[in-house]
């Protein structure tokens, strides 16, 4: 028998805090310990190195904040272990993760790299965080196995091999598609890449809405697209899948409909669609207040969104509606009172189920009134055919409230990545941010490579 292969755990960490903390309490219960830990200090603000310290981990210590990417190479050079396993501060490993890491590579000598995927039990029980870390599982549970990319979430990868790909790429500042890029070096190099559905880790992050949409667009979005632009690559898998393509431009077609019909109709066709998407948002709205979650700036957007649906309700003669919206706001200051506090989450989740369905009625009955509310209608019913292997796994693992309140998220999902993939383009276009300063192009696009 071949002899065990050693494994360096690195974790690249910003003002880790208690997060840390717990992902280093995990590391510490696996079954297989690493041959060491590495903790990488990007110039943090708190007490990330005491806490990393603490377990006896190796702690570098960046002068000046660098960027994820340039703290796993660091890292990684430092790093003695055959293979580089690294995953964030915010996930907790299982307690076989670094176990089937090993054997993962023992059984295939060839395999280069590994990747895998949160679990289904985030820790954050709010609506937003559960919607988006399941729907990043999913994503990766639903995958083809030979991935075409890496993934730092939980992704173990051979020493030699990120040396000899020049490790990640460090004109990425923030936590972007640093990942990514080197996934796709990787491929184009003719690296495997084994996406192991069981290789699961647990996800400690919180999301807020401001938060979620900065992330998606800025840092992931339009550099992913000028990163697939750069290497035309677009491979069917993942978030780049021939249903995902094929329901961002429904999604457009959607909005297309509720411009020209507003323009034809007016608050008549308008009135009933704001509100279906506030019917729809409901959960999260009761979630948030419940838990006490809403920043300054969602609540000022709920109240002026609120408002626009009321404007549009009274203007367009559906007084109806305008009850059934108060009755959607009064729970904020009901949840005020002591005793509402006391209510079980189920008590809170079969009234807004009640809302909700009551809510999609009422306003499903005048859109089928008219050409455009079906045709309306039957984009959304194509966009949920389409992505009804997620919807039903959100059903599974949450209930059908929270799939039906997922929707009007989802639909936004596509929104503004269709949008970053226009702007990524121009970007790109403009050259305004070469992706990889100081490294080789791809394989592709040096010289030779396909003449004759």
């Amino acid at each position: 028998m071949s002899a065990p292969l050693s494994i360096s755990v690195i974790i690249p960490v910003r003002n880790g805090g208690a997060q840390l903390r717990n992902c280093l309490e995990h590391l510490q219960l696996s079954s297989t310990l690493p041959l060491e830990t590495i903790v990488v200090d990007d110039a943090s603000e708190d007490d990330t190195a005491t806490i990393a310290a603490e377990f006896g981990a190796r702690v570098i210590q960046l002068p000046q904040r660098s960027g994820p990417a340039r703290a796993r190479n660091t890292g990684s050079r430092v790093a003695v272990g055959e293979i580089l396993f690294f995953i964030d501060a915010d996930v907790c490993v299982h307690q076989d993760t670094i176990g089937r890491v090993k054997a993962t590579f023992m059984r295939d000598p060839t395999l280069d790299a590994v990747i895998g995927s949160y679990d289904d039990r985030p820790t954050s029980p709010d609506f937003l965080s559960q919607y988006k870390n399941l729907m990043h599982r999913f994503v990766h549970q639903h995958s083809n196995p030979r991935a075409c990319t890496f993934w730092t979430g939980c992704g173990a990868i051979r020493r030699n091999v990120l040396l000899q790909a020049g490790g990640f790429d460090e004109s990425y500042p923030r936590p972007s598609i640093e990942d990514i890029e080197l996934g796709y070096r990787l491929m184009t190099a003719g690296r495997r890449i084994f996406l192991d559905c069981l290789l699961e880790v647990t996800h400690l992050k919180r999301w807020g809405f401001v938060k979620l949409l900065t992330t998606d667009f800025f840092d992931r979005a339009i550099p992913w697209t000028q990163l697939i632009l750069r290497d035309r690559r677009l491979p069917n898998d993942l978030n780049l899948s021939i249903s995902q393509r094929i329901t961002t431009v429904l999604t457009f077609l959607m909005i297309g409909v509720i411009a020209v019909g507003g323009h034809f109709l007016g608050s008549s066709f308008l009135a009933p669609v704001a509100a279906l998407f506030f019917f729809l948002t409901h959960l999260y709205w009761l979630d948030s207040i419940r838990r006490r979650t809403f920043s300054p700036s969602i609540m000022a957007f709920y109240a002026a969104f609120l408002c626009l649906v009321a404007v549009l309700a009274w203007s367009s003669g559906m007084r109806w509606l305008l009850i059934w919206l108060a009755a959607g706001v009064a729970p904020v200051p009901v949840s005020r009172l002591q005793v509402v506090k006391l209510l079980p989450m189920s008590v809170w989740h079969a009234a807004s189920a009640i809302y909700v369905m009551v809510g999609i009625a009422l306003c499903a009955l005048p859109l089928s009134k008219s050409a455009f509310g079906l045709a309306l209608g039957g984009l959304l019913t194509t966009i949920l055919i389409f992505n009804g292997p997620f919807y039903a796994y959100l059903t599974e693992r949450r209930g059908l409230l929270n799939a039906v309140c997922a929707i009007p998220f989802h639909i936004l999902y596509f929104i503004y990545s269709g949008l970053a993939f226009v702007i990524g383009a121009v970007l790109f276009g403009l050259r305004i941010r070469p992706l990889a300063p100081g490294l080789p192009p791809p394989v592709s696009a040096r010289p030779g490579r396909n003449e004759g």
